[in-house]
């Protein structure tokens, strides 16, 4: 798999018990000591961190923080660096075009992509467009709807030929007691319940499931770090 803004490493700390290689990538030198770390920390051989960020081509870009340390908020866009708690950009970075990450770290079967990059998902996908014509993976990504012009999602459908998507709307919680994590599961099988995006809200979409077949759904964890909470 790939995590694209994989910020401290929560995600792909959690998720490389279930893939057989995670590249993590992230660009803000303070986010990468913590992942670093982590790594270490809890010993995962099959996690590479990378030091850049992805984009649609090779470049070096401002990169933009939060005003009150959350590492989360950290942006390429500078869309999302004119909301009130980002300040004005604190580094230059480096991304790499995705495709060509891909082909260099001659990867030869992805199966699920997370992309959480505050506003740049549509260049980080932009550059993937190769790796997802050709391995077909799951994608969740986030999308704000409330900034986001309509011909902009269409923008992102085009690079997803043949998918669907999906919102998760209701999924085991990690908060849940056993007997009701056991009722859930008999009720609904082995997927959260999902809405399928045909025209999306003016609102931000925290996990957006880009989904290309539909067994794909029966391969969604009941983990509250899939669904982004």
């Amino acid at each position: 798999m790939l995590d694209v803004g994989a910020n401290v490493g929560n995600h792909s700390v959690y998720l490389a018990a279930h893939f057989n290689k995670v590249l993590a990538f992230e660009p803000n030198p303070i986010a990468l000591k913590y992942l670093s770390d982590n790594v270490k920390t809890n010993n995962r051989a099959n996690l590479e961190v990378c030091s850049i960020g992805l984009g649609k081509e090779d470049a070096v870009l401002p990169f933009y923080v939060d005003q009150g340390d959350n590492l989360g908020m950290a942006s390429f866009s500078p869309q999302n660096a004119n909301e009130e708690r980002v300040s004005k950009p604190d580094h230059l970075l480096q991304i790499r075009r995705g495709d060509a990450v891909v082909e260099e770290k001659t990867v030869e079967d992805i199966d699920f992509i997370k992309i959480d990059v505050e506003g740049f998902e549509l260049d980080v996908l932009t550059g993937l467009q190769e790796t997802i014509r050709r391995h077909r993976p799951m994608v969740t990504f986030e999308f704000h709807g409330h900034q986001q012009q309509q011909n902009q999602f269409e923008a992102l459908k085009a690079l997803f030929p043949g998918y669907r998507f999906y919102e998760p709307v209701f999924w085991m919680d990690a908060s849940m007691g056993s007997l009701e994590k056991l009722r859930y599961r008999l009720r609904y099988g082995a997927t959260p319940l999902m809405k399928e995006i045909i025209t999306p809200e003016k609102r931000t979409y925290e996990n957006i499931v880009a989904i290309a077949a539909q067994d794909q759904l029966k391969a969604v964890c009941f983990s509250p770090q899939i669904a982004g909470h």
